[in-house]
């Protein structure tokens, strides 16, 4: 098909709403919609059964929609026959001015119903034989990847005009209704008359894709929708749901407005500007959901737009103020799911080559399936009127609330047959409803409409800045969009916004730019990377690890750190015998810390002893306590303001006097001579006597370890003694690549040492701790007291850490 310019696509976009606006206006007092279903029984005095064959009708039509098939194949252009065709079936409009006049002049109301009953049927069918070109003409004409979120928009604007036409017109009712209300009738559908063919007149400016010739319609392209089961069980599955619905939904006007309830005319219109306001706020957000995750999901919990129809068990003179609005607005939040959500699906299972057969089937099959479910409800309230049945208090069952009870099962049922039906490419129920029943998805809506759009710079990078998590993840076609942006902090922002939500889906893009050596987001991209922690991401990691630039460098080693494997525990290992500066030096031991990989601990605590840079020292001592721990634990220990760092520090010698009364019995001595030391290093180190703590803690090891290997104090396992020739164990490792760490030298822990040995065989991390001790020991006559202090929150912490895990194993 020739392609059409952007510019007029979006022009053509615009008219259609326009368009649709006016067409709207029609639909709200020419169909079969509250306002003419009141008009029909209320004031002609038609029967419900009349009123449901009336609702059948406009479902059985949909049979014409095969002749369309043999039209269009016939003719290049599509608008030739939609435009005509569509103008006499507005033509109905006048119909209905005329039979309202004509009652109003007190003409026979049985004459009244025949004529629109005839009239009726004659533009429902030339609306069938026309509406499948304009689906495939507007489908055609709007780009898939928008083409939800166009529908969305359009129909939040033209039901915006919808919701000001139908309360107009419900207090137009009511505020005429001493006078001749079939003459307020008249006008009002005189009115829609016009602005229904003015809509379909604007087409006539909006350009229609040239298809390519066609080959001659041949029986099977006519039948081929049939031969797919997909689509013929979609097609069945919204025919049934239909049904379900109309099975109560046609009668709850009038019910509203009857005798049962009384409610003016205008709380038609109240509930509807209710409902479509609602519809309108959320009918944008729903066309994104439906986009990013698939329309089935969506269509499917619309279905539960019919629950709201509950609240009408309980309606009565007395409360319906209350209960009408709820049960407008909720119904206002899930509806537009469905109804606009099955028409995206429909033409997301049509092929775009034989796309008015799809929809032509499509119609005709809803329609059919459909067709009853009115005339179904209207007979049995007809047949069941009589009743009325004590419920709650002053509550009373009447035939329409049993009409309702049929209606809620068959949708039951109809959302059983349409979970079975496959889109291709959509996400599960569970996992719709996950994404957009979390508080962050009003902020990702409102922050998606900025990102989005064409606003100033520092807007968007605070928008990015704000998206969190993956309830986000709906945001990622348009922050994808922004890693090319001429602004640098926005594409920053953008990199960093994919990283937070973690999809996979972006990773392929990230690699992308972490390869290229002309982006300046690469360490924003390794950095994301490592956040999404995706395995395909190492090889690129590892090779841009080899690039110059420290920045990129440590952006890798993050990202690989957090990624983990094999691969990236060799990567960080092999960074610590390079001579790296002590940026990288210490980006690698936190990342290698964070995997337990245990032999970083032979480089990172030398490194720690030996710096004289403040911050490095932290750093590291947060590695070290990451590697016989758990990472992250230690930092509020060596952090935040004084006062908070002593009451965490007491709360540790708590837990390590805790996790020592705790142990099994027979360890009593042992544990009390332990206690003993611990509450002496507590009162030193809060005199700042560390020197004299630090003696206290080394000696405490030391007992600790000669009680393990003799047999006196609680082993993991409760073997007695140490088998001097068993291999070293990793128990308690992070990670499965570290499988017996080799033995550290240059320390008086030097392999041969007994205490050193024995702990390392009988746990890696307790034979670490001891060297550790033993390490610090050579720098803590010459050290500052606030890195002796330090080195004896190392010990402690990982002491109560294995005596914890001791007691758990016990």
């Amino acid at each position: 098909m020739s392609r059409i310019p952007q510019e007029r696509i979006n022009s053509a976009m615009l008219l259609n709403i326009i368009a649709g606006s006016g067409g709207q206006m029609w639909i709200a007092v020419a169909s079969p919609q509250p306002i003419f279903n009141v008009f029909f029984v209320n004031h002609l005095g038609a029967t419900a059964t009349q009123l449901g064959i009336f609702v059948g009708i406009s479902q059985l039509a949909a049979v014409f929609q095969l002749a369309s098939i043999f039209i269009y194949a016939a003719v290049a252009r599509r608008k030739l026959i939609f435009i005509p065709l569509h103008i006499l079936h507005r033509l109905f409009g006048f119909v209905l001015a005329g039979v309202a006049f004509y009652a109003a002049a007190h003409g026979p109301s049985a004459a009244a119903i025949r004529v629109i009953f005839i009239g009726f049927g004659a533009s429902w069918t030339l609306m069938n034989l026309s509406a499948a070109g304009w689906w495939s003409w507007i489908a055609d004409l709007v780009p898939d990847r928008v083409r939800a979120t166009f529908f969305g928009r359009r129909s939040a604007i033209i039901n915006s005009v919808y919701v000001v036409w139908f309360f107009t017109a419900t207090l137009l009712l009511d505020v005429f209704s001493a006078h001749n209300i079939f003459v307020v009738y008249g006008i009002m559908f005189l009115v829609a008359s016009a602005t229904g063919i003015a809509d379909i007149l604007i087409h006539i400016a909006i350009p229609e894709p040239r298809v390519p010739p066609r080959e001659p319609l041949r029986w099977a392209t006519v039948i081929e929708p049939l031969r797919s089961p997909n689509f013929v069980g979609f097609s069945l599955a919204i025919g049934l749901c239909i049904f379900s619905i109309n099975v109560f939904s046609p009668f709850s006007a009038p019910f509203i407005t009857s005798q049962a309830i009384h409610a003016p005319n205008t709380w038609l219109g109240i509930m509807f500007v209710m409902s479509q306001l609602t519809w309108v706020g959320v009918i944008g957000p729903w066309g994104i959901v439906m986009d990013r995750f698939g329309r089935k999901p969506v269509v499917i919990l619309g279905t539960l737009s019919s629950l709201s129809w509950i609240g009408y068990f309980f309606l009565t003179k007395g409360n319906y103020v209350y209960l009408l609005p709820v049960i407008a607005i909720t119904g206002g939040l899930l509806a537009p799911c469905f109804w606009e959500g099955v028409n995206q699906m429909m033409l997301t299972l049509t092929p775009a080559k034989n796309r008015v057969s799809y929809v032509s089937w499509y119609t005709v099959i809803v329609g059919v399936v459909s067709a009853g479910g009115a005339y179904l409800g209207g007979r049995l309230d007809d047949l069941l009127s009589p009743i009325d049945i004590p419920f709650i208090g002053a509550l009373h069952l009447h035939s329409i609330h049993l009409v309702l009870v049929v209606s809620l099962l068959l949708v039951g049922v109809s959302v059983l047959v349409l979970s079975r039906v496959k889109e291709g490419k959509e996400k599960p129920v569970s996992f719709v409803v996950g994404r957009i029943a979390r508080p962050g998805i009003v902020r990702t809506f409102r922050n998606l409409r900025v990102i989005g759009s064409t606003t100033q710079s520092l807007k968007v990078a605070r928008a990015l800045r704000s998206i969190e998590g993956s309830e986000s993840d709906i945001a990622i076609e348009e922050i994808v969009s922004r890693l090319d942006d001429p602004d640098g902090e926005v594409r920053t922002e953008a990199a960093r916004a994919l990283g937070r939500i973690g999809s996979p889906e972006v990773v392929d893009i990230l690699i992308e730019r972490l390869g290229d050596p002309t982006s300046t987001i690469r360490s924003d991209a390794a950095r994301a990377l490592g956040r999404i922690a995706d395995p395909r991401a190492i090889p690129a990691l590892l090779r841009a690890l080899e690039e110059p630039g420290e920045e990129l460098k440590e952006a890798c080693l993050e990202g690989l750190g957090a990624i983990g494997g094999g691969a990236s525990a060799s990567a960080l290992l092999a960074t610590f015998g390079r001579g790296v500066s002590e940026r990288l030096f210490a980006t690698s031991a936190e990342a290698a810390s964070r995997l337990g990989l245990l032999e970083a601990a032979w480089e990172i605590i030398p490194r720690m002893h030996q710096t004289e840079n403040p911050v490095l020292r932290r750093q590291l001592a947060i590695a070290t306590a990451n590697l016989m721990g758990h990472p992250g634990e230690f930092y509020r220990y060596i952090t935040g303001s004084s006062r908070q760092r002593q009451l965490h520090i007491d709360r540790l010698f708590q837990q390590a006097i805790a996790a020592l009364a705790e142990l099994p019995p027979g360890s009593e001595a042992f544990a009390e001579s332990l206690n003993e030391r611990l509450r002496a290093l507590r009162r030193l180190t809060t005199h700042e006597q560390y020197e004299m703590g630090f003696a206290v803690l080394l000696k405490s090891a030391e007992i600790l370890l000669t009680g393990l290997l003799s047999g006196a104090a609680p082993r993991q396992g409760g073997t007695e003694g140490v088998d001097e020739a068993a291999p070293a164990t990793a128990l308690g490792s992070r990670d499965e690549t570290v499988s017996g760490s080799p033995a550290p030298s240059g320390s008086r822990a030097a392999p041969g040492d007994r205490l050193f040995d024995g702990a390392f065989r009988l746990d890696q991390r307790l034979g670490i701790w001891w060297w550790f001790l033993q390490n610090a020991s050579e720098y803590a006559d010459r050290t500052r007291p606030e890195y002796l202090s330090i080195d004896i929150l190392i010990g402690v912490y990982s002491l109560t850490t294995w005596l914890s895990q001791l007691n758990k194993i016990d």
